[in-house]
């Protein structure tokens, strides 16, 4: 799994190294006293043209490198290095890339270059030849974009989901280029998709297009496979629009939008933002098509300046803008999204719980998007991305706390709330915990099903409720409630049956006066209940 995660990094960063060198960087031109039209001094913009290309030099270093503790972990013919070493070096290519996203001084600059030089002998120097066991998978390509041979590509295989992936760099000079991946042996029958990124430099920078290719799997185990020959021609069209996200004022290091076909989910085309604000410019190519087809879009946001090597800030799958591809440009697609965001307090007696996960679900009950918190303290910001919308739509929001071992402990929701197009923020998710004991019997005997609901006293508003099943003698028991913003009175109702249809009520004879803080040892004594 950690060699996937810096795999999928490293593909990322195929397409960000040369699209954030566009993005963020002024090619040569200095420009530090220069002014802009509404009389405002300009930023300074630095020369990172060697950065940029040492940086590539250390993605290529990187590609087809595992990282491993024997060489009998990594298959005849490839090479890796230890977990200590890729990391050492994985930190100087990372403080290069930011430094080429977001230049402080030329100085800065120059240091990174000079920094990332000397790792990438160190890296070099660092890798060791595997001895496991291997198979090769091996082929020809041939990639034209609109009647032209793509000269340089990479080429990913995958699993469905992305579990196993490669990746190697081949350029093509003539059609049929020969191609082949070295790889560990399957512990079962496995089936192989492709996907082709296409560029038109040696430096694999600033992708043509990136795409799965249509109709080409194969069923790999422990065998070598060749003849697998990889044949894209594509008629490209360009798809572009706007990214409109106003995140809580903040700059966005990196997006990534990917493409996909609703009706199957085939990836068409993918592109990496830099430095995101609201209301950017993004472009790509995708293959035409012969009919009208419907796309959806992935959406996330990290915090780095590339995608899938930094922690995800938020995330959207399957968003549909109403989009329609065919063979003609597509211009003028806004993605419009919005942010609901607030605070959070809850703990489970007064413990963090492990991990919080907030949701936000359309009033239908559609999961939207949600975000985990880890061991959360009171009043810690949260924020979500989501879609926005045309008109009017209803959502509520619901609270989840996890124990160490990933188990619900509870789960709450929130009243409905209306959204539209622009951001909700100050929503404060506010829990305080009602716990006790219970003493009951059912005719003589445990009680098969109790069930406790806490009501608000002056009103008998239900508030929430929970089932125990068969309760021993002082059962201890805990409920989740909304705090309140002044003391508010509730009771309690409990019902004690055999089964969910024949349950028979009491008063549990107790009332509490609650606010914003916990309420322990509440003893609900019923005695024995009989039908």
């Amino acid at each position: 799994m950690k060699n996937l995660i810096k795999l999928i990094g490293i593909i990322a960063l195929v397409a960000v190294i040369g699209f954030s060198f566009i993005a963020c960087n002024n090619d040569i031109n200095i420009n530090n006293g220069d002014t802009k039209d509404d009389g405002k001094k300009a930023p300074p913009s630095f020369d990172t043209t060697a950065l940029n290309a040492v940086i590539n030099e250390a993605w290529g270093a990187r590609v087809g490198v595992e990282t491993a503790s024997s060489a009998s972990e990594v298959p005849t013919g490839k090479k890796w290095v230890t977990e200590s070493e890729w990391n050492a070096f994985d930190g100087v290519y990372k403080t290069a890339v930011e430094t080429k996203a977001n230049p402080s001084s030329q100085s800065a600059v120059d240091s990174a270059k000079t920094n990332l030089q000397a790792a990438i002998v160190t890296f070099n120097a660092a890798k060791k030849d595997g001895s496991g066991s291997a198979i090769t998978l091996s082929g020809t390509i041939t990639v034209k974009n609109n009647g032209q041979i793509v000269p340089y590509v990479v080429i990913q295989i995958h699993d469905a989901d992305y579990s196993f992936s490669e990746i190697i760099k081949s350029s093509l000079s003539v059609e049929n280029t020969p191609w082949s991946i070295i790889t560990k042996p399957f512990s079962t029958s496995t089936e192989i998709l492709f996907d082709i990124i296409g560029y038109d430099n040696d430096k694999y920078e600033n992708y043509l297009f990136q795409t799965s290719v249509d109709g080409l799997s194969k069923t790999v185990y422990n065998t070598d496979i060749n003849n697998i020959n990889i044949n894209l021609n594509l008629n490209s069209i360009t798809i572009s629009g706007t990214f409109n996200l106003n995140y809580n004022e903040q700059t966005i290091p990196s997006v990534r939008i990917d493409i996909f076909k609703k009706s199957d989910n085939f990836k068409l085309g993918s592109v990496d933002l830099l430095n995101v604000k609201n209301n950017v410019s993004w472009s790509t190519n995708i293959p035409s098509q012969t009919v009208d087809t419907d796309v959806v879009f992935h959406i996330v946001g990290f915090n780095g300046p590339s995608t899938y090597e930094y922690d995800r800030l938020f995330g959207l799958w399957n968003q549909d803008f109403g989009v329609k591809v065919k063979n003609q440009n597509i211009t003028g697609v806004a993605l419009n999204l919005i942010t609901i965001s607030g605070t959070v307090s809850v703990n489970n007696k007064g413990n963090p719980f492990p991990t919080v996960v907030i949701t936000i679900w359309k009033g239908d009950w559609r999961w939207l998007a949600n975000t985990e918190l880890k061991s959360p303290s009171a009043n810690t910001p949260w924020s979500i991305v989501i879609s926005a919308y045309t008109s009017d739509t209803e959502i509520f929001i619901s609270v989840e706390g996890k124990d160490e071992n990933d188990e619900e402990v509870f789960w709450e929701r929130t009243e409905n709330r209306t959204v539209k197009n622009t951001n909700v923020s100050g929503i404060a998710l506010n829990y305080i915990t009602i716990s006790g004991t219970i003493n009951v019997t059912y005719n003589g005997s445990l009680a098969p099903i109790v069930e406790i609901h806490i009501h608000k006293k002056v009103d008998d508003d239900y508030i929430t409720g929970m089932t125990l099943n068969s309760p021993s003698a002082n059962a201890p028991w805990t409920i989740w409630i909304p705090a309140f913003t002044n003391d508010t009175e509730i009771r309690f109702n409990v019902a004690v049956g055999d089964n969910e249809d024949n349950l028979q009520w009491s008063d549990g004879g107790v009332t509490r006066t609650v606010k914003n803080s916990n309420v322990s040892d509440i003893a609900l004594n019923l005695g024995n209940i009989t039908e």
